[in-house]
């Protein structure tokens, strides 16, 4: 087992000072077993190392915002030039503009572009557009789209602190949304659903949703510029009304964006959707730099390799080991998942993965890095090895 004395320390002042020790839910120690790292001290490239030294290849990657590597020479060489300038100013910035033609030249539906910093704040501003556009509140969802009221108003989260106003609904895919709208025309403002996620025909819910004068949003916030620089609605020719971008699209400074067309975008004119730090100069620098690089790389196809190299032996090791009824792989190769049929053989291939791999997982989702090298990539599957290898031997002994 590692030697984890500093992290429990630290993590029991943190406690003490702050609610959950962590300010993002999915880093707190909740999320994770006993015998965890909870804090880095530093990371670069594909690795990270936690407060009493211990380094892993990490497969978090700051929830999917890490997406070139940790350090990128490129994107903070950007951010320090800006810095020598002022990082943020009085008035605004060319930058805005510089990156507004950027995406509106890469994203299908971008004709328009509003900044904010997290995908919490862009995918609000796109339901408070399509209201005001509307005249109706009424929203439908499919997935997860942040932290504010609108987003959690349908999960179990909202007996904690959220009024129950009942505007939000959340649909099981077309034929669900089709049955829901039937007494609804035209008292829907808006669908928005994560597309990383979504497994229904997007032509046919586009269809659907006009069809019912709503306005449809993609949330983008994981799918942008990992798997394709577009976004799925690139990848899949479906064009929304509105669309919402973040995590990859600055490599880990914060920076988000609403996109979509510009006769809905101008109401943007009139509606409060506003920050001091919407459009700081490091935000947009980073994100200038990170898809630059992205593009003149050709960033999501070596992405989509690497995380192929991974799932591919992944599949083979799960087949040739009888684990495919408890163990599946699932999702695009870029973020797929590990999902487990019982929690205790999620948190066994946790423990095993950290403390005899060396590998930092989160207990499904994977986000590939472009930093990740032939030694990462072979360390990262012998890590899987050892947690799987481990849940075999627990099933062959019945110690469940």
């Amino acid at each position: 087992m590692k030697i984890l004395r500093k992290n429990k320390e630290h993590l029991e002042k943190a406690r003490s000072l702050i609610p959950l020790a962590s300010q993002t839910l999915s880093k707190s120690y909740i999320r994770f077993p006993e015998d965890f790292p909870n804090f880095i001290s530093h990371a670069d490239g594909a690795r990270v190392v936690d407060l009493d030294g211990n380094e892993y290849v990490d497969l978090i990657n700051a929830l999917g915002a890490v997406v070139l590597g940790y350090r990128d020479l490129d994107v903070d060489k950007a951010v320090k030039r800006v810095i020598d300038h002022g990082s943020i100013y009085s008035l605004s910035s060319t930058l805005e503009t510089e990156l507004a033609e950027l995406l509106i030249d890469l994203i299908p539906c971008a004709e328009m572009v509003r900044f904010c910093k997290n995908g919490s704040d862009a995918t609000s501003g796109a339901i408070r557009l399509a209201r005001s556009v509307t005249g109706s509140d009424i929203v439908f969802t499919n997935g997860y789209h942040g932290w504010h009221d609108w987003a959690i108003e349908w999960n179990a989260a909202k007996e904690y602190g959220v009024p129950d106003i009942g505007i939000t609904y959340y649909f099981d895919g077309n034929e669900d949304l089709k049955n829901r709208l039937k007494d609804l025309d035209h008292e829907v403002a808006a669908v928005i659903i994560d597309t990383m996620h979504y497994d229904g025909d997007l032509e046919e819910l586009k269809k659907i949703v006009h069809d019912h004068g709503a306005i449809l949003v993609f949330d983008e916030i994981l799918s942008g510029f990992r798997m394709s620089l577009g976004g799925i609605q690139e990848m899949e020719n479906v064009v929304p009304d509105l669309a919402t971008f973040g995590k990859a699209m600055g490599n880990g400074y914060p920076i988000a964006c609403l996109v979509g067309r510009k006769d809905l975008m101008k109401e943007m004119d009139k509606i409060f959707f506003t920050g001091t730090y919407f459009g700081d100069n490091i935000g947009l620098a980073a994100s200038i730099a990170t898809i630059t690089k992205m593009r003149n790389i050709n960033a999501t196809d070596k992405l989509w390799k690497l995380g192929r190299d991974i799932t591919a032996y992944l599949e083979r090791f799960t087949a040739d080991h009888e684990l495919r009824e408890f163990i599946s792989i699932k999702g695009p190769a870029v973020m797929f998942d590990v999902v487990f049929k019982e929690e205790w053989m999620k948190i066994l291939c946790q423990m095993e993965m950290l403390h005899k791999g060396n590998v930092l997982w989160h207990g499904r989702s994977n986000n590939v890095s472009l930093a990740y090298n032939y030694s990462d990539i072979s360390q990262i599957q012998k890590a899987y090895e050892c947690g799987f290898k481990a849940i075999k031997e627990e099933l062959r002994r019945k110690n469940l």
